[in-house]
């Protein structure tokens, strides 16, 4: 098993399309492997969302961080959560400022998370 296989059957998302730097050009489905990764989406073309994973999922404390790269565009970055959960008590909240950069990590509750 190449680690590539093994990162897919333990929890690690699949690759993701990415422009030069690191910058993901699609929409991204975070999973409990991907803690602490920072994601830079690029919206230029299109809407994009990143899916958190749901909140009672994943241990207290597991965070990401979210960024919009691409200056000039009018697209806007959706933050999706699962079920019922909340981000700051928005069931989908949006990053629409560029370079705006979002810090999430779970709270106590099983639904809510916090971003900042």
């Amino acid at each position: 098993m190449s680690l590539e296989e093994s990162r897919t059957s333990v929890g690690y998302a699949a690759q993701r399309p990415q422009a030069p730097g690191g910058v993901v050009v699609g929409n991204v489905l975070a999973v409990i492997a991907d803690e602490t990764q920072i994601f830079m989406l690029n919206t230029a073309a299109a809407d994009r969302t990143l899916t958190l994973p749901a909140a009672s999922t994943v241990p207290q404390g597991w965070s990401i961080t979210v960024q919009r790269r691409d200056p000039g565009a009018v697209n806007d970055l959706n933050i999706a959560t699962a079920g019922g959960d909340t981000v700051n008590g928005a069931a989908s909240p949006l990053i629409s400022t560029v370079a705006q950069a979002v810090f999430v990590v779970t709270r106590v509750s099983a639904t809510d998370w916090v971003a900042g």
